[in-house]
């Protein structure tokens, strides 16, 4: 603890740098016996000479902290680390004046040499300094003149010993005359009980001193003799240590003015660099204008180059700069378009000085930047439906990209391993260079905390932007979407046109807009994206991402209930502009086919016919597919594809069933590669279900009963995963359905089925869906319970609540009031109650109202009006259903409906 580690604010103190704090539970220490840690100033006595540390070492270190608070200076100032230690071991601070007189001896006692005599834990100190706040007495004591001057004796016993024995031995012998026998005894064993207690507090001097008081009185004592053996064993450990620390302190000491020597030679650097930084600031803008050609960017750095050789010539007219100098002007030298040369210089400063580190540092800058431009693609695409951006990370490293990657590495060693200049810059730098080891090895925590520090540092201002950079992509994949703009605006201010920067920054409002579902950040991102096209016309990635976006304003139109087909046709033309610059660009043949596949599918929703857009999505789709086939969200898309175009299929009257075999044979191939992806079980569970709309009999439950099961796989990989819990419920319900129309027991589908969706429901009370799929499997229970000679009426009544919830839910939701209409029909029939069968037909006239082809619904609404006497209205209900199918028992009805009717007229 020190005043450097402790941060004011306000009211509050923040206690920073937890680099060397441990437990202090019973069987551990702050450092190892031993070592010394900690600055000179601040640290205890005990941590001075390498011993265990505790709570009152921390005691002593804020009593230093404290006494400088008084007095504006430390307890023990001094040049070197090694005369600092020694005063604290052997010297008291100096006395503390205009202070209060309780404020001084609290301040003492902290500083006090021997830990059991300062306050046993920070606690106790702070309690005391509100006693001495409140106007209370405080705790702690002054020391006594007795004691300072025995304090003072043990520091100069050399002298004093000899006299204090003479005076003991007087003492003794009066005390013999005076008293005898009796209190030489009694004498004996006090003495012998204060030096077992200073044994046990460590006070291994004062014990022996009164161990030798003990055999003056009685030279025979054998308990005596065995304690004075045993503390000067002590001693002698202590003294064995002490002197390892001395040469271990004075080792630290010529570390240091070896540091401080490397530090003076580059601080003449660094004095010159003031000079040079606007012109490296106006270098590395015109490297990263990638609108310019290698040639233009080296012509444009012509005079600045020129200001960078004078600076070289300057610098290397004194040998002791010729390294940072001949690093820097690599540094410069690479922002002009030659790298090879930069490298050349790097190299020099490497062979010139060992003991600097800028060359293998900024050659290791320049190599990440060259490995992070070849590793990092930062190519995604929109998963059709979900408008959720996809990843796809290269699968491996080509042979240069992992010779880069070595030969960073080794830089980064090289580099750690140099000495540095000073204290500051020395963690500065080794902040820089942990920060970007981090980020490569993806522990992204510590690389911002480091980079961090590193950024904030004046000394490596000249990496800033590169910096803030690396940090900005560490922050953009923690999801910290708004703070990675922060960063790469501040990047655009070195480097204006620089158009990777702001594509970046368009991606981050993209995927913040997507996260969040703020809309309005889309249009941000576009407006990155079009000023990244302005400085370059052909940058593929800008023309990507701007369909991109393109597509999302199109699902967020849909969603409004809008057109959206002018910004499908927007996205489709920036992919093709992607594909005119580059054909190869799987992705954009990807994302090209994933915009015409939602287009279609709005124009499907709307009556109008998506065979075209439909088609020339899945020629993209084989495209991408052909080019990259391992980048999987292509299969994943393509199998959507092909759903869709089964149900176009069969709004046409064709078999669909092929096209749903090629959308699961696709999601079988990505289950090959991921067979634990959640995801991929769901979707292929919903291929199934959707299937067995187009199956009867015992085919349309065999689909129900391999999408229940794709459904408990995609659990299996994911137990919270809500879809496939509703949908495992669904297809139960729906399986019970088709075995109940088919006049067969459902057996416990209804029972699974209300299982799930009680779980689903048990997490979301406000998911109408949910209630409505769970009415269904209540109801189709209480038909099971009617074939079964069992009672329905509590099943009926749960399906008529989740109905009714539903309903509350949504209140126009015709799914709803069809389910309501059911349920009240099947208690009607159960009972004979007319008034049931009211409720019912009203219900069912709204169905049949909006959706005339809802043949069940007619057939239901046609026996509650024979029920009714309305026996016309049942005739036209049956006549309606019979046009949808032909089903036997509506027929049956039908019959005697019309013959019931004929009578009476």
């Amino acid at each position: 603890l020190k005043p450097g580690n402790l941060m004011l604010q306000e009211d509050r103190v923040f206690v920073l740098d937890f680099g060397l704090a441990k437990s202090t539970g019973d069987d551990a220490s702050l450092s190892a016996s031993g070592s010394v840690v900690g600055t000179p100033a601040y640290k205890s006595p005990e941590q001075a000479h390498g011993l265990a540390a505790d709570a009152r070492s921390d005691v002593y270190s804020l009593g230093a902290t404290l006494y400088e608070q008084l007095s504006a200076r430390p307890p023990f100032p001094g040049e070197h680390p090694y005369q600092v230690l020694r005063d604290v071991v052997e010297k008291d601070p100096a006395p503390l004046r205009g202070v209060p007189r309780d404020l001084v001896t609290v301040t003492m006692k902290c500083l006090e040499k021997r830990p059991g005599r300062r306050y046993a834990s920070a606690r106790e100190l702070a309690d005391d300094l509100k006693r001495f706040l409140d106007g209370e007495p405080i705790a702690a004591r002054p020391i006594s003149g007795a004691s300072r001057l025995l304090r003072r004796a043990v520091k100069h016993r050399a002298v004093v010993v000899p006299t204090a024995v003479a005076l003991l031995l007087g003492a003794a012998f009066g005390g013999w005359v005076a008293a005898g026998a009796h209190r030489r005894s009694r004498d004996v064993r006090s003495g012998l009980e204060t030096a077992s207690r200073l044994e046990r507090d460590g006070r291994l001097r004062e014990a022996r001193e009164a161990l030798l008081g003990v055999l003056k009185l009685d030279d025979r004592n054998e308990e005596a003799r065995a304690a004075l053996a045993r503390v000067d064993s002590g001693l002698a450990e202590t003294s064995r240590r002490e002197e390892e620390e001395r040469k271990r302190l004075e080792a630290d000491r010529l570390r240091a003015e070896t540091l401080l020597r490397k530090s003076e030679r580059v601080s003449r650097v660094l004095s010159r660099w003031s000079r040079l930084k606007p012109v490296l600031r106006e270098m590395e803008a015109v490297r990263f204008d990638t609108s310019l050609s290698v040639d233009e960017r080296r012509r444009r750095c012509s005079p600045s180059w020129r200001a960078v050789e004078e600076f070289l010539k300057e610098a290397r007219e004194d040998p002791t700069s010729r390294s940072a100098a001949a690093a820097l002007a690599g540094w410069a030298s690479a922002l002009a378009g030659d790298e090879e040369e930069g490298l050349r210089l790097m190299r020099e400063s490497r062979e010139t000085d060992p003991d600097v580190p800028f060359g293998p540092l900024l050659e290791a800058l320049l190599l990440l930047t060259r490995y992070a431009n070849e590793q990092r693609p930062f190519r995604y695409t929109v998963r059709s439906g979900s408008g959720g951006l996809e990843f796809d990370r290269p699968s491996g490293e080509t042979e240069e990209m992992a010779r880069i990657r070595r030969r960073l590495e080794e830089l980064l060693h090289e580099a750690a391993a140099r000495g540095v200049w000073g204290r500051e810059g020395a963690e500065d730098f080794l902040s820089a260079v942990e920060g970007i080891r981090a980020a490569q090895v993806g522990d992204n925590e510590r690389a911002e905390r480091e980079l961090t520090r590193a950024i904030s540092a004046p000394a490596l201002e000249i990496f800033e932007s590169g910096l803030l950079f690396v940090r900005s992509e560490i922050r953009y994949l923690q999801r910290r979407f708004r703070e990675a703009v922060e960063d790469l605006e501040v990047v655009l201010r070195f480097r204006p046109r620089h158009v990777e920067t702001r594509c970046r920054i368009g991606l981050a409002w993209q995927s913040e807009a997507m996260e969040k579902r703020e809309d309005g950040l889309l249009d941000r991102a576009l407006s990155a994206y079009l000023s990244a096209l302005e400085i370059d016309p052909r940058c593929v990635e800008a023309w990507g991402q701007c369909g991109m976006v393109r597509a999302a304003r199109a699902r967020v139109l849909e969603r409004r209930n809008s057109d959206p087909r002018d910004e499908y046709r927007a996205a489709v033309a920036d992919f093709d502009r992607v594909l005119l610059l580059d054909s190869a660009q799987a992705y954009a043949w990807c994302n090209r086919g994933c915009a015409q596949l939602n287009w279609g599918v709005w124009v499907a929703r709307h009556g109008g016919d998506p065979t075209g857009l439909y088609g020339r999505a899945l020629r993209d789709f084989d495209e991408a597919h052909r080019r990259r086939p391992e980048i999987l969200v292509v299969l994943i898309n393509r199998a959507e594809a092909y759903v869709s175009v089964s149900a176009q299929e069969a709004v046409a009257g064709r078999d669909p069933r092929p096209w749903y075999r090629k959308a699961i044979a696709d999601l079988d191939s990505v289950l090959a590669r991921e067979p634990r992806s959640a995801d991929i079980w769901y979707r292929r569970a919903r291929v199934h279900a959707r299937w067995a709309d187009f199956e009867k009999g015992e085919a349309r439950v065999g689909e129900f009963d391999e999408a229940i099961a794709d459904y408990g796989r995609a659990l299996e990989a994911d137990p919270r995963h809500l879809p496939a819990r509703f949908g495992r419920g669904g297809a139960s319900a729906q399986k019970a359905l088709s075995l109940v129309d088919a006049g067969r027991d459902p057996g416990d589908a209804p029972d699974r089925a209300i299982a799930d969706l009680d779980v689903l429901l048990e997490q979301d009370r406000s998911y109408p869906v949910g209630f409505e799929a769970r009415g269904l499997a209540y109801w189709l229970r209480g038909l099971a319970e009617t074939m079964r000679k069992n009672d329905p009426t509590a099943s009926f009544e749960r399906a008529l609540a989740d109905a009714e919830r539903e309903l509350e839910l949504r209140p126009k939701s015709l799914t709803g009031r069809n389910l309501r209409g059911d349920v009240l029909f099947s208690m009607a029939e159960r009972t004979g109650a007319r008034e049931l069968y009211l409720r019912a037909v009203s219900d069912c006239e709204e169905v049949v109202r909006q959706v005339p082809t809802a043949w069940r619904v007619q057939a239901n609404l046609g026996r509650s009006y024979e029920v009714l006497g309305r026996l016309k209205e049942a005739v036209e209900a049956y006549e309606a259903a019979l046009k949808v199918v032909e089903d036997s028992q509506v027929r049956e009805a039908y019959e005697r409906a019309r013959k019931r009717l004929g009578s009476r007229e």
